[in-house]
């Protein structure tokens, strides 16, 4: 084969590759049409900012559990477990000491 039949078929290839490509895309397009499109960007939008909003509320949780550890002395921690484990509610959450 010479090389300009090469290049003939190189070319030839890459077009059909090229229009195999067009196909395809033109398919997916009809099985998803455009407000189906735009519809899914929205969904998967609002599921990214529920996400976050969720993982503030993580985080503000924390800090709050956090703030309480601290101000708790370690001999009502140490109560709060002994209650909890002999209430039988070890893992759940504590109930509060009273003093």
């Amino acid at each position: 084969m010479t090389s300009r039949e090469k290049a003939l078929e190189a070319r030839l290839r890459r077009k059909l590759t090229e229009l195999a490509d067009q196909i395809a895309d033109a398919e997916v397009k009809a099985l998803l049409p455009p407000a189906t499109c735009t519809q899914v960007k929205l969904y998967v939008q609002c599921q990214q900012d529920r996400i976050k909003a969720l993982e503030h509320e993580v985080t503000c949780y924390t800090a709050e559990l956090d703030y309480l550890l601290e101000r708790t002395k370690p001999s009502d921690q140490l109560e709060l477990l002994t209650l909890n484990q002999a209430n039988g509610t070890h893992g759940k959450t504590p109930e509060p000491a009273t003093v």
